[in-house]
């Protein structure tokens, strides 16, 4: 009997590994093939049945999967792991799709994206709601899966008699920056460039915080989580260096691993304060510049922020665990994400399981992917990071033309390498574990 194989696409290691890690448990305990690919570092030969992406909204989008990743049948399913936008993104063509994704299967966290997607045109049937994966390991079935406190401290040297601070950043957008070049796919020139200011002053100004509060308050540590798509801030280093006992940035790990074993979470726009939410934990603000109402997070309606720092100190000395002084509406946090009963990678499942949209082109399928291949240079493009990833791995050599590593990012390739994250040894006991976990417990809330 024919096994289907499933391809699981992910972008950024950090946000969907895990996710796609647990996905692929549950599938494979149904029978299927799996394979978790990269999206920018591989290609592949051998036809995929169903591919899973983190996101498919043009076109172009839609092409780059279906042929990159050789999924003739045109069954793809689109966890779009960017369902909670600002005003202006929501409005943006980007996120309204165009006619040839109108015609796959996207997943939806909760009603909010139910309801705006068929203001857009798309069809019920192509709209399940599932549930956000990334929630399911919030779950207390999963407590078993997330390292220990004593783990981290002994693995990051922190010290475990302090108050851990958790700053879960968001400062991705920088002028210049391959971020900026994402942004502006969904917002004018001015907005981005807008944004990026706000974005700068607010880290400064949170930095200065941290910076002052440390110099009084001697029985806490911060632990600075970057973005997974944050590049290097020399304003961030210099504060580490200026406190490195006490002022830590450290990207490994998931946001929830580290919201697990946290004193205080923090945040200025990060969306993973859902996380924090579901988790448990009450998530404290801080924004010390006002972030225009058209380019802030839908999320943060009406959010209470600490503004000043004497605002953000009184709240780290006060602070409550409870959810019952989280800073949104727990209206609106229900109303994009929903959470019931059957966790989110069963019900994703199910749609796997489920009759899928195919393609009406695969009688030309084999001629348009290999005219895609040639025309993008594909092969090229990834002998070419394949040997340069290789070449730093030996050699721990970085290539110096910053016109060259800012057109190619660079900096990312050398992440790809340096990130302990992608180790095969650490994603193959990651994988083991959840199929413990789901052999042996049936998951519910």
């Amino acid at each position: 009997m024919h096994r289907k194989k499933v391809v699981i696409v992910i972008e950024v290691a950090n946000r969907e590994l895990d996710n796609a890690l647990l996905l692929k448990a549950e599938l494979e305990k149904r029978g299927y093939d799996v394979s978790i690919m990269s999206k920018t570092e591989q290609l592949r030969m051998q036809e995929t049945d169903i591919l899973i992406t983190p996101n498919c909204y043009i076109k172009p989008n839609y092409d780059f999967y279906r042929y990159r990743f050789n999924c003739k049948s045109g069954k793809i399913v689109n966890l779009q792991y960017e369902q909670v936008l600002s005003p202006i993104e929501e409005d943006n063509e980007l996120y309204s799709l165009d006619e040839t994704t109108k015609k796959i299967t996207h997943l939806c966290w909760g009603r909010h994206t139910v309801d705006r997607l068929r203001g857009k045109g798309v069809e019920p049937s192509l709209l399940p709601v599932t549930g956000a994966i990334q929630l399911d390991t919030t779950r207390p079935q999963f407590d078993e899966y997330w390292k220990s406190r004593e783990a981290l401290a002994e693995e990051f040297a922190l010290p475990t008699d302090k108050k851990w601070i958790l700053y879960i950043s968001s400062f991705a957008c920088f002028i210049g920056s391959k971020i900026n070049e994402v942004q502006k796919e969904t917002h004018t020139k001015d907005n981005v460039e807008r944004f990026a200011i706000v974005t700068d002053r607010s880290q400064k100004a949170t930095l200065s915080w941290f910076d002052q509060f440390l110099e009084k308050n001697k029985d806490y540590i911060v632990i600075y989580r970057p973005h997974p798509v944050e590049l290097s801030s020399p304003q961030v280093r210099e504060v580490v260096e200026k406190h490195p006992q006490s002022f830590r940035c450290i990207q490994d790990y998931e946001v929830k691993q580290w919201l697990k074993v946290a004193d205080i979470p923090c945040t200025w726009l990060s969306t993973a304060i859902s996380e924090s939410y579901f988790v448990g934990k009450n998530c404290l603000v801080f924004r010390p510049c006002e972030i225009p109402e058209d380019v802030d997070c839908v999320l943060y309606q009406g959010v209470q922020a600490a503004r000043s720092y004497d605002e953000f100190e009184h709240q780290i000395l006060n602070y409550h665990s409870s959810t019952a002084y989280f800073p949104i509406s727990r209206d609106l946090i229900e109303y994009y994400y929903d959470f019931s009963q059957v966790p989110a990678y069963r019900k994703i499942a199910d749609v796997v399981d489920g009759q899928l949209p195919e393609a009406e082109d695969t009688q030309s399928y084999e001629k348009d992917r290999i005219e895609y291949l040639l025309r993008n240079h594909l092969i090229l493009k990834l002998s070419v990071k394949k040997a340069y990833r290789g070449w730093y791995r030996l050699t721990g050599r970085k290539i110096k033309n910053r016109k060259f590593r800012e057109k190619f990012f660079v900096e990312e390739w050398e992440k790809t390498v340096d990130n302990r994250i992608n180790n095969s040894e650490g994603i193959h006991r990651k994988e083991q574990k959840f199929k413990e976990i789901l052999e042996r417990k049936e998951i519910s809330t």
